[in-house]
């Protein structure tokens, strides 16, 4: 149980406390163009822009799953509903903690993540 004190207009935690196996103890999740071009006018000022859909880049990390193959991972994996390319997956052992991830993946806004 979370006893919150002072001022609970701020957000505190995360949401989905587990993905793919991983118990999160860190979600970043980044939007930004999927990709921006200008065009200028003769005097060099930007005259015209055209941006791409939102492209969302997650960053999760925490504790794995006992019952995950670390060494067996895909090349997608859903997040928030969203059907993402795994671009990073990073596995810590250490003889003095239990096993960490850190998987990065990509949710493009049109493309089918297509494994191989």
């Amino acid at each position: 149980m979370t006893t919150k004190i002072g001022d609970c207009a701020y957000i505190y935690g995360i949401s989905g406390d587990t993905v793919a196996g991983i118990t999160l103890e860190s979600r970043r999740v980044e939007t930004e163009p999927e990709f921006e071009s200008t065009a200028t006018d003769d005097d060099g000022n930007v005259a015209a822009v055209v941006r791409g859909g939102d492209k969302i880049t997650y960053t999760l990390s925490g504790f794995v799953d006992a019952s995950l193959d670390l060494d067996a991972h895909g090349c997608k994996i859903v997040i928030d509903g969203h059907e993402c390319h795994v671009e990073k997956w990073a596995i810590n052992r250490s003889n003095n903690d239990f096993a960490k991830c850190e998987l990065t993946a990509v949710k493009y806004p049109k493309a089918v993540v297509c494994c191989s």
